[in-house]
């Protein structure tokens, strides 16, 4: 009866010590990443909009995603449009201090092309949806 006793205290301390919480940190991108709704406009070789050509696909809002690589590095960061303009999904470099972000000549994981972002921006809080929110 001891050892069935010394057992069960044994297997309960066991139990106890397994639940401890851990806390989870955020990624090295976290402050780039989330899902965006982007309308896309008509740029010239500059990069100015060119008037006239605003939603130039008629397309509206369209959503995007920026997160981190598998790599972590608070300078790189994947941009997908998950199908929703092009369908591309690029690694690209960022600043998570002015929350830019930039791909030159980035390999499409897609299909076989290559992918150009230039002066891209995030604008937290910078739109309403169609909910109000």
């Amino acid at each position: 009866m001891k050892k069935l006793v010394y057992f069960a205290a044994l297997l309960l301390t066991t139990v106890f010590a397994s639940c401890e919480k851990e806390e989870i940190g955020g990624t090295a991108t976290q402050a780039t990443a989330g899902q965006w709704y982007v309308t896309v406009d008509a740029a010239d070789g500059n990069g100015n909009l060119v008037a006239g050509l605003e939603d130039m696909f008629n397309l509206g809002r369209v959503t995007m995603l920026t997160f981190n690589t598998a790599e972590n590095n608070p300078k790189e960061m994947i941009v997908s449009d998950i199908g929703n303009f092009w369908d591309f999904k690029v690694k690209g470099t960022g600043d998570i201090n002015s929350l830019t972000f930039s791909a030159a000549n980035a390999q499409n994981v897609s299909y076989d092309c290559t992918v150009n972002i230039t002066n891209g921006k995030i604008i937290k809080n910078g739109g309403a949806q169609n909910n109000g929110s």
